[in-house]
């Protein structure tokens, strides 16, 4: 069965002012250029970007399901939606967690 790629990747958020990171998986024979649907899955409370990948097991429940034609092939993005920022009457700095 063809297996699918994880990907961490880094970037900057601007509205919070951090560098964040988040887990990509790109189906097998993924065509840079080729458009795909995305799915966007959101941890729950406790998890970050890697609770998909290593409880939730993504990548291997979406190559199964690619594999026996139950899904289409897809990214899937994978977020840390954890914001220190907290909006307070003494800042207004998304760094301040105070």
């Amino acid at each position: 069965m063809p297996h699918g790629n994880l990907s961490k990747v880094w970037y900057e958020s601007p509205t919070l002012k951090l560098n964040r990171r988040m887990t990509i998986y790109t189906p097998a024979g993924y065509e840079k250029g080729k458009n795909y649907p995305v799915l966007y899955l959101l941890h729950g409370s406790g998890g970050d970007e890697n609770a998909w990948s290593e409880l939730g097991r993504a990548a291997q429940i979406l190559d199964n399901l690619i594999a026996i034609g139950k899904a289409v092939p897809m990214i899937v993005v994978m977020t840390n939606s954890i914001s220190r920022w907290r909006p307070s009457s003494r800042s207004t700095n998304p760094s301040f967690t105070g």
